[in-house]
């Protein structure tokens, strides 16, 4: 980074990690030749491309009009393709040693076959017919949506994996490899299914309120769980039923993110939250109902960096800057009726950027004042990045750093 090697495009939201990176366009035709002479990558362009008589470990497939059959002597040798137009034509079945098989069109989940060595299939969209890969034992990163997880989670060397609907029964042995489940349903959550997968350090909920609520209870046997989001389906969001957050949550001693969707929880009763020692990331959008938050005094987010409200009725939030003593970057969206932000985050000497979306003018005056008073006190220069939404309307242009339904 320091050399303008890499450019970062999009930073994590606590912004110490990256997310989406990029090179410019003379380094990576750089590179490109350089990985052509080590005879490492072929591609295959536009204008036309004779495959040379040797073997690549990288085909990039930039063009459909070539010769599939040119590809039979490389095939043994290939372990990565990257195919970006629509190839119907390519039969992968010579490729027995593909590890990484990536491409843009999703016609061309009809050519999978079952590869021991793959490694890596790309997203695919939701309806697709179910995937039959009951050999592709290696595989570390699987996105589907099919209807039985079972077979799936079978595979000894998976890492991450996410399902649209899941259904079926946990693996039949205990996982050690598994570290993220996306879009599991609070039936799944059950005590014997998590003692089966005992290292995962990310999962998605999605269901019911109270029943999304409940799960919590057996998380607890997940000790390395570092990221935890929960999403309650309510049918109506104007008039909830409020309900206290379990408070076992605490127990979760090793989550640095949690982000919680359409819980409908007390504000006051997420103070609990700040009992998490380690927790680093809080988002909470439509997850929490009631006009005012107050934080007493001893209820302190210690490790807190990344704080996000999104979609909620919230008027009077009562807060000092002790109670967020770590907090660097704060986030309001649509935020509609909330009057301020409190005075004392003035106080917090690493608060680095507050962004502000659909929120009042008397927000934006005191997110101004925190800017000026933190020069005052000669600490870190605060970026207020302010969109006024249209009255009613939110038809405005949102950047990419701000999609809180995200």
């Amino acid at each position: 980074m320091d050399r303008n090697l890499i450019l970062v495009r999009k930073w994590s939201c606590c912004g110490r990690r990256i997310k989406v990176l990029g090179v410019h366009d003379l380094l990576h035709a750089f590179c490109v030749n350089e990985a052509q002479k080590e005879n490492l990558l072929h591609v295959v362009r536009e204008n036309g491309s004779d495959f040379p008589q040797r073997c690549f470990r990288w085909l990039s497939i930039q063009s459909s009009n070539f010769d599939v059959s040119t590809l039979s002597y490389s095939s043994r040798s290939c372990r990565s393709i990257f195919c970006f137009p629509e190839c119907t034509s390519l039969n992968l079945e010579q490729f027995k040693l593909l590890r990484v098989f990536f491409f843009i069109s999703w016609e061309m989940y009809h050519n999978i076959v079952d590869l021991v060595h793959l490694r890596y299939l790309p997203p695919r969209l939701e309806g697709e017919n179910i995937i039959e890969l009951f050999k592709a034992w290696n595989l570390h990163t699987l996105h589907t949506s099919a209807d039985d997880m079972i077979n799936y989670l079978e595979f000894p060397q998976l890492q991450y994996f996410s399902c649209d609907s899941i259904t079926g029964h946990p693996p039949k042995f205990v996982h050690q490899n598994l570290q993220s489940l996306s879009w599991l349903k609070p039936k799944h959550c059950t005590k014997k299914f998590f003692r089966r997968v005992p290292n995962v350090k990310k999962i998605r909920i999605c269901g019911e309120l109270k029943k999304c609520n409940d799960c919590i209870k057996n998380l607890v046997s997940l000790q390395q769980l570092e990221r935890l989001y929960i999403c309650a389906n309510i049918r109506s969001y104007k008039s909830p039923n409020m309900i206290e957050i379990n408070s076992q949550i605490v127990l979760l001693k090793s989550l640095r993110r949690l982000q919680l969707r359409r819980n409908c929880f007390e504000w006051n009763g997420i103070n609990v939250l700040c009992k998490l020692p380690r927790l680093e990331v809080l988002k909470v959008s439509r997850a929490c109902v009631g006009k005012e938050w107050e934080l007493p005094e001893d209820d302190k987010f210690c490790q807190l960096i990344v704080l996000q409200i999104g979609g909620t009725d919230l008027k009077d939030w009562k807060a000092t800057g002790d109670h967020f003593p770590k907090l660097e970057h704060l986030s309001l969206f649509w935020c509609e009726k909330l009057k301020e932000i409190p005075s004392g985050f003035a106080e917090i000497s690493r608060l680095k950027s507050i962004q502000l979306r659909g929120c009042l003018p008397s927000v934006v005056a005191s997110a101004q004042e925190i800017k000026e008073e933190q020069f005052d006190y000669l600490n870190n220069i605060v970026d207020v990045d302010v969109v006024v939404a249209e009255q009613h309307g939110y038809s405005l242009v949102v950047s990419e750093s701000e999609s809180y339904e995200a």
